[in-house]
């Protein structure tokens, strides 16, 4: 009984390998199904399985990343506008406590100086990009006109 069970695990894996090998014999369909059914290395040492792409070409992500990037933050950006402009211009009692909130937001100065000082005692001071020490006199442009 068992060495007939194994035979049958042992011809159906052949069945398989024989599938594989020949391109033409089976459909893209049949052959994703039998392929996903398989467990990969990567499976079989507990990662999740790699799926195959839907085409053999992978995705161009270098422009269409960008521009569909761009696109998401110029949607967001117009939704956040229009969003405060109807709380701005709209008289109903729901929007009363918000558009009091957004205007004293949109009219309070913001303290830079003190939201810098307690970063610089809470991570330091930010990095710099030009070093405000100067070793020598030189002086660090020349005129407009050249050197005199």
């Amino acid at each position: 009984m068992m060495n007939e069970n194994i035979r049958k695990v042992r011809k159906s894996i052949e069945n398989r390998k024989k599938q594989r090998k020949t391109p033409g014999s089976t459909n893209h369909s049949n052959a994703y199904r039998m392929y996903a059914s398989l467990p990969q290395e990567e499976e079989k040492h507990g990662y999740f399985p790699l799926f195959p792409s839907s085409s053999s070409k992978q995705r161009k992500k270098g422009k269409d990343a960008y521009i569909t990037g761009f696109i998401l933050k110029g949607v967001l950006a117009l939704g956040l506008f229009l969003s405060t402009a109807l709380i701005m211009e709209t008289e109903k009692s729901m929007f009363t406590e918000p558009k009091q909130w957004t205007s004293s937001a949109l009219s309070q100065e913001f303290p830079f100086a003190r939201v810098n000082q307690w970063y610089q005692e809470s991570f330091g001071t930010p990095l710099a990009f030009e070093s405000k020490k100067v070793t020598d006199n030189k002086e660090m442009a020349l005129p407009a006109g050249g050197m005199w």
